[in-house]
């Protein structure tokens, strides 16, 4: 499947690397995952862009760069950061994303 990343998007993945320190690369490849870069049901009506629940529903977001912030907040938690903190390659750290909880898909980290 062919994704075009605008620099807009670009520009949400670095911010979301300046602020909580997720690499770009993994920003770029859960969204292109998780929403098909925007063009999913979920994102198309809630600007959701990564999956995030909240309050046992989806988490509905004002504008796609709300839900990059959103997500890179929830990745700065200690409960991902313990199993990324040290990592060396993107491999490293999308699986120290899911060892913090963040899918119970096994095949979630070949898939990105």
């Amino acid at each position: 499947m062919s994704h075009k990343i605008t620099p807009e998007i670009e520009n949400y993945a670095h911010e979301v690397k300046e602020k909580y320190g997720v690499p770009e690369s993994i920003t770029l490849a859960q969204a292109i995952y998780e929403s098909s870069l925007g063009k999913s049901n979920l994102a198309q009506k809630n600007n959701n862009w990564f999956g995030i629940k909240s309050g046992g529903g989806w988490a509905k977001y004002d504008s796609a760069r709300d839900s990059f912030l959103a997500y890179g907040k929830l990745l700065s938690k200690d409960r991902y950061t313990k199993h990324t903190k040290n990592a060396k390659t993107d491999s490293e750290y999308i699986n120290g994303v899911v060892k913090g909880g963040y899918c119970d898909d096994e095949g979630y980290t070949t898939n990105i």
